[in-house]
């Protein structure tokens, strides 16, 4: 069997071992280079099936949309709830061609997820807006012994050879089942999925109706024998229960939120200080209306929000590391630990009303700047108290918020 290790500072695990399968998502590097995708493969129509990529237009791995705003792709991909930022999904042919790509602004992995066995590998995806395709069914009966040798559709981003550099365009193929376990399905047959196809689908037809059985997960090094998909009947429970969450108004004011539909109130702010920081608002008049937060202008409306800084954004006050969105909780100037981005004295990036403060010789930081005359009243008061109620709030959300983002040079691959 392959063994395989995390790069330390780079995108891709590589094979250190003799390859016995091939990691289909990532660019796995068996001794014998073997890099291809579905083999025998022909463009496919299908627009629910989405190239997974690196904002900077990098392919990661291959999806299926199965709500508006939710795709369906792998766990071993790498992006889950602490490692989402930075990814987006494109709709289209090609790649490198045109097509409308979209943010990803939340993701969970399988709780049981485990990386060396690629047990439970499975995650969903949460998108900025909704898709500009038709969801695919889920498939509802379970696939028993007696779907052995069924014919199925599979279909993938991924290149049609090794020695091809030509990843990037949707491509399907037919094959069969070849073995039922109790949670994957083993395929085999002239089409077979390799690198760059974990996460894409496998189809049926149940009821006459072509559905999502499986996704992707891996196969031999090769990619000629076999692939193993995640049986999607066998996983129903995870993927409802997030559909349910995100598709719903099951949060409440000041609670994190994806998008207006998951909020009772029917309004997700984002906040003003750090737009990727969305919580539930409402409109208001006064404080009174707005619970734990205050009433403020926002955008032309007044609305319930959370005294800047706003829990998690820069300047915010933290405990630790995962308190704070996408940056780091450093001690700052004032004596007290402060969420701040990094900066340098030559190419600073702070927020307005920041200063890019030394910490070491070599190490900077963003700290709000003192203000001109000392702060009084309330307001100090209630912002770092707020701090304190929004942050609890979070942590008993069953999506937590990402510890912090893994930039490139440095991402985990899970």
């Amino acid at each position: 069997m392959t063994i395989l290790r995390e790069e330390t500072h780079g995108t891709r695990w590589r094979a250190v071992g003799l390859g016995a399968f091939v990691l289909l998502g990532c660019q796995v590097e068996p001794l014998a280079t073997h890099e291809s995708a579905i083999v025998g493969g022909t463009p496919a129509s299908d627009e629910a099936v989405v190239a997974i990529r690196y904002v900077d237009g990098e392919l990661r791995c291959s999806g299926t949309v199965i709500a508006p705003r939710v795709v369906l792709t792998a766990g071993h991909c790498g992006i889950h709830a602490g490692n989402y930022y930075g990814y987006e999904v494109f709709f289209g042919p090609d790649t490198k061609g045109t097509g409308q790509r979209l943010a990803v602004v939340d993701a969970v992995r399988h709780p049981a997820f485990d990386g060396p066995s690629f047990g439970n590998d499975l995650a969903l995806l949460f998108l900025a807006a909704d898709a500009p395709a038709t969801p695919k069914p889920l498939r509802t009966g379970p696939l028993t012994p007696s779907d052995v040798a069924s014919d199925v559709r599979i279909v993938g981003y991924g290149r049609t050879k090794a020695d091809l550099d030509d990843a990037g365009v949707r491509r399907q193929g037919f094959t069969r089942i070849t073995e039922v376990t109790v949670n994957e399905a083993v395929l085999g047959g002239a089409s077979q999925q390799c690198s760059y196809d974990s996460g894409g689908p496998t189809f049926t037809t149940e009821g006459g109706i072509e559905v999502l059985t499986g996704v992707t997960s891996r196969g031999d090094s090769a990619c000629a024998e076999y692939a193993r998909v995640v049986r999607v009947d066998a996983y129903r429970p995870f993927i409802d229960a997030y559909l349910a969450d995100t598709g719903s108004p099951t949060r409440a004011l000041g609670e994190r939120c994806l998008w207006d539909g998951q909020c009772k109130t029917g309004l997700c702010l984002a906040a003003p200080d750090e737009p990727r920081i969305r919580y539930c608002s409402a409109t208001c008049t006064d404080d009174a209306t707005c619970g734990a937060l205050r009433c403020l202008p926002s955008a032309g409306a007044t609305v319930c929000q959370y005294p800047r800084p706003t829990p998690r954004a820069p300047g915010a006050t933290c405990a630790t590391d995962a308190d704070c969105f996408d940056t780091s909780c450093l001690g700052a100037p004032d004596g007290a630990l402060r969420c701040a981005p990094p900066c340098s004295p030559t190419n600073t990036v702070c927020p307005s009303g920041f200063a890019c403060t030394p910490l070491s010789e070599i190490r900077y930081a963003c700290f709000p700047t003192p203000p001109a005359e000392p702060t009084t009243g309330c307001a100090v008061h209630s912002a770092a108290s707020m701090e304190g109620t929004f942050v609890a709030a979070l942590l008993t959300t069953t999506t937590a918020w990402a510890r912090r983002r893994r930039r490139r040079g440095s991402r985990a691959v899970a």
